[in-house]
């Protein structure tokens, strides 16, 4: 079951078999899936929307900046 719709997102990269493996199987099918396509795991969540860049930016602005910011 996992390995048919992996091999499926393989081919088609279509969210909603993505969004349905990681419903069914959680974030290790997420994980595996995404290797299998060639695929990042931040790509993935990209693919399916859930992907929050705001944590990263923090980082880098308070690096930078040497102070805290709020970006919320």
């Amino acid at each position: 079951m996992l390995r048919d719709a992996v091999s499926l997102f393989e081919k088609t990269r279509s969210p909603d078999i993505l969004r349905w493996i990681r419903s069914k199987h959680g974030m290790k099918g997420f994980s595996i899936a995404c290797r299998a396509a060639g695929i990042k795991r931040g790509q993935g969540k990209e693919i399916l929307g859930i992907y929050s860049d705001v944590g990263a930016i923090e980082k880098i602005a308070t690096k930078a900046c040497g102070m805290r910011t709020n970006i919320y």
